[in-house]
């Protein structure tokens, strides 16, 4: 959406920003922005627009960031459905690859993860 907010209407969450069940930050997503808004409207004292407007100012690029998780998850698995040589190559090495390579590509997922989990700085309202 190019606005989350219109007159004394507020989206949020998967509302808002849904980043897809493949990137695995929804419950994050949700939490983090009602966290943001209510801070913000706390600190905005009844100037609701103004918190509207830095909620998102601060969400977006989160929320950005999460959203591509999920595309990149999606590619993976769409390039799965193709009979194509890297297609096969990753299913080879899913069977008979040891354990430590495994190991190496879940890593490189999960890191990717926990950058975007932590690429938001809160604030302390």
């Amino acid at each position: 959406m190019d606005k989350w907010s219109k007159e004394r209407i507020v989206l949020l969450g998967d509302a808002a920003y849904c980043a897809s069940p493949m990137s695995g930050q929804g419950t994050s997503l949700a939490l983090i922005g009602a966290y943001i808004l209510a801070g913000e409207l706390a600190v905005s004292k009844g100037d609701y627009q103004k918190a509207f407007v830095s909620y998102e100012e601060q969400m977006r690029p989160f929320v950005k960031i999460n959203q591509a998780l999920g595309v990149t998850a999606a590619k993976i698995m769409r390039s799965q459905e193709k009979n194509n040589f890297i297609s096969w190559l990753l299913k080879y090495l899913m069977n008979f690859a040891p354990g430590s390579w495994i190991k190496f590509f879940i890593n490189l997922s999960t890191k990717r993860i926990q950058r975007a989990a932590n690429s938001i700085k809160l604030k302390d309202y």
